[in-house]
């Protein structure tokens, strides 16, 4: 390092004066399987890109946005699937909570009157 000499079948991780070697040729090389993100091979030497195109998490062919419920699963502010809670666990979003009733930071069980309350809500989202 340092001699401007760079030995046959040497590397850069070995010996800084040997160029750095391509670590992808194609986009589809440094595809991570999240539609949410861009994954692109650029740059010299060539080197995977994954950069998030927009919030929220990749469910089959589609970029879904948090809050979104997939089956028993909900995308999360950290762009996760995660399966939804039980009664009495803490949670900041109704979407979180398998009742879909976030109540003073837990899962709450919805009474008859808050039931209506969603079903007419429902209504007019």
């Amino acid at each position: 390092t340092g001699d401007d000499y760079c030995p046959t079948n040497c590397t850069y991780e070995e010996d800084k004066d040997c160029p750095e070697q391509d670590q992808c040729s194609t986009d589809s090389e440094c595809d991570d399987n999240n539609v949410c993100i861009k994954d692109t091979c650029e740059g010299t030497p060539k080197k995977c890109s994954n950069k998030r195109l927009s919030s929220g998490c990749s469910v089959g062919n589609n970029c879904v946005p948090v809050g979104t419920l997939d089956g028993t699963q909900y995308c999360d502010v950290g762009n996760e699937l995660l399966t939804q809670k039980d009664m009495d666990r803490n949670c900041n979003n109704n979407y979180e909570c398998k009742t879909n009733l976030c109540s003073d930071g837990k899962c709450a069980k919805a009474g008859f009157f808050r039931k209506i309350i969603g079903w007419f809500k429902g209504l007019f989202s």
